[in-house]
């Protein structure tokens, strides 16, 4: 007989949220194996600490903090998964995902006939807000892209204009990315290198320049 699994807790099933939709988006932009590798220089463990700190504080500052509430076994109903749900779909710019990383969550949701989930779903989708909320989409996509799209390996000008690409947003200002940073508390490579590893994305070819100091990284796609 296979023993149950072990309850997790709010934060590690947070955790397990947040990775599971930077795996599809580096799946997405061709940036799996690159994520890979990257995990092995030796800086990597404290910028992954920085960056879950800031998704945490995030989630606290944006109605996505109840599931951080959840404990471990203890009975516990769908209801902050569900406020969770609708809080990234308020938030991201790319609902598909949202919808796919939560679809254990919707069905859940469809099966026990919530039918005020599903219109509070459907308006969550169509929120008027969401124009008023621009800071908070911003914080929420470059948290999403930071690993995922190599933005932590960037400086402010290479990652802004890397993000409006995968974003497909041309609304967002070079100022507003770097402020959007700060107040997240993002620095990837500063402090830990003296010059950005990746100089800029290529979007016609989907590549990355890298410094001279790193191509050995990917010798293959470096100039």
């Amino acid at each position: 007989m296979t023993p149950p699994k072990p309850a997790k807790d709010g934060e590690q099933l947070f955790e397990q949220i947040i990775l599971t939709t930077e795996r599809n988006l580096a799946k997405r932009l061709g940036n799996s194996d690159r994520l890979e590798k990257w995990q092995r220089v030796k800086f990597f463990k404290a910028a992954r600490r920085e960056w879950l700190d800031a998704w945490k504080r995030f989630a606290r500052a944006h109605g996505l903090g109840s599931v951080l509430k959840i404990r471990a076994g203890a009975q516990q109903t769908l209801e902050p998964m569900k406020d969770f749900t609708l809080a990234m779909l308020r938030l991201s710019g790319e609902p598909e995902e949202t919808v796919k990383n939560q679809a254990g969550v919707i069905h859940a949701a469809a099966s026990a006939g919530d039918i005020e989930f599903f219109k509070q779903f459907g308006l969550a989708l169509r929120s008027a807000s969401r124009a008023k909320r621009q800071g908070a989409i911003l914080a929420y996509s470059i948290l999403c892209y930071w690993f995922a799209g190599l933005l932590w390996l960037m400086n402010d000008k290479a990652g802004w204009a890397a993000l409006c690409d995968y974003t497909r947003r041309k609304d967002i200002t070079k100022a507003a990315y770097r402020k959007a940073c700060h107040r997240l508390g993002l620095k990837g490579y500063k402090d830990r290198m003296r010059r950005p590893a990746v100089l800029y994305y290529d979007p016609v070819t989907g590549t990355y320049k890298y410094g001279s100091a790193w191509t050995r990284m990917e010798p293959h796609l470096s100039t």
